[in-house]
């Protein structure tokens, strides 16, 4: 009996677990992705705060394709929450949420 050659490739995938894949967004100080803007990654489920220049300044999002992450206005991700799907917002003004993140939290959809 052969192995297919596909199932080779895909094993280390099967291995991999969730918490281990990465959840990314870019984020922007003003709207339509303006002013300073970096690109934020952790794993999948994981809480991580903003740095100074970026907590409680951003205004918009962009979210990796296939993800959601939820955006809390307190340090590690309490308080209230948005949650931005992918492909993200161009100004967080419209959802009430400007300027009022301090943690994220991503996931895949």
């Amino acid at each position: 009996m052969q192995i297919p050659k596909l199932i080779p490739l895909l094993f280390p995938l099967l291995l991999t677990p969730a918490s281990a894949l990465i959840g990314e967004h870019y984020a922007c100080n003003d709207s339509l992705y303006g002013g300073p803007c970096e690109t934020f990654a952790t794993r999948l489920g994981v809480c991580a705060n903003y740095p100074p220049g970026f907590s409680d300044k951003i205004t918009s999002i962009k979210i990796s394709k296939g993800q959601f992450c939820n955006f809390y206005d307190k340090l590690d991700c309490y308080g209230t929450a948005l949650r931005v799907d992918h492909p993200g917002t161009a100004n967080l003004r419209g959802k009430r949420f400007d300027n009022r993140a301090r943690s994220w939290k991503c996931w895949e959809l």
